[in-house]
């Protein structure tokens, strides 16, 4: 059962599907940090939907991992990419009452949990989940060799949704010059049709922070 090689106190990223309020499957990007073999901890800052859910429901969740980072930036900004949303298939997990999305929209593996604990913060929530099942989505995984390309992928969406939300000038400038660099890797180490995809994806979302008094000129530049 426990195919994946997951280190204690490491930093992952992945898609965490649940039902929300309306009892529809929904699913966003987030980190979290292995505790023990039973555990996982993640926090989720107020002001999100995502925070607002969890504080009301508790939800139990299925922590989807994948290594498509598209479906990082549909997820993250779902009000632009509501189309590809519809388009992703959800099926019911095995132990929890939560959704997954389907394997084939490039899905390997699950992490079944239920909510133990929520801790309150004046900026945040911490969030405690108990392992409840771990399951392979396919048992046939075409590996890669390493590249950092992958990597900025997920950075970016996290420094986009990072100027989306912050009013700080200083803090937007700071991210804004992280992205600058992550974009740079991308466009020029990276010519697949995936991450000419993903940067159409990324023009996009930089249209509709522009759109929002945003100054990106210089990154829509190229």
């Amino acid at each position: 059962m426990y195919f994946l090689k997951l280190s204690q106190g490491t930093l992952y990223e992945a898609l965490f599907s649940f039902y929300n309020s309306y009892g529809k499957p929904t699913a966003t990007p987030l980190g979290f940090v292995i505790s023990s073999r039973e555990s996982i901890n993640l926090k989720i800052y107020k002001g999100s939907r995502t925070c607002e859910e969890f504080l009301r429901n508790r939800p139990d969740v299925v922590i989807n991992l994948t290594n498509n980072p598209k479906l990082f930036l549909i997820f993250a900004f779902k009000d632009i990419f509501s189309t590809d949303i519809d388009n992703i298939r959800f099926t019911d997990s095995m132990r929890v009452r939560a959704p997954k999305i389907a394997p084939e929209n490039g899905i390997y593996g699950y992490i079944e949990c239920r909510t133990e604990q929520i801790q309150e913060h004046d900026e945040h929530i911490n969030v405690t989940l108990t392992i409840e099942n771990i399951d392979i989505a396919t048992p046939y995984i075409t590996l890669e060799p390493f590249s950092r390309v992958y990597n900025h992928m997920i950075d970016i969406v996290v420094y986009l949704t990072k100027i989306e939300k912050l009013s700080d000038r200083d803090a937007v400038n700071r991210y804004m010059e992280l992205l600058k660099y992550s974009l740079h890797i991308v466009r020029d180490y990276c010519s697949s049709e995936l991450c000419r995809e993903y940067l159409d994806m990324v023009r996009r979302i930089l249209s509709r922070l522009r759109d929002h008094g945003k100054d990106i000129t210089e990154l829509e530049s190229r």
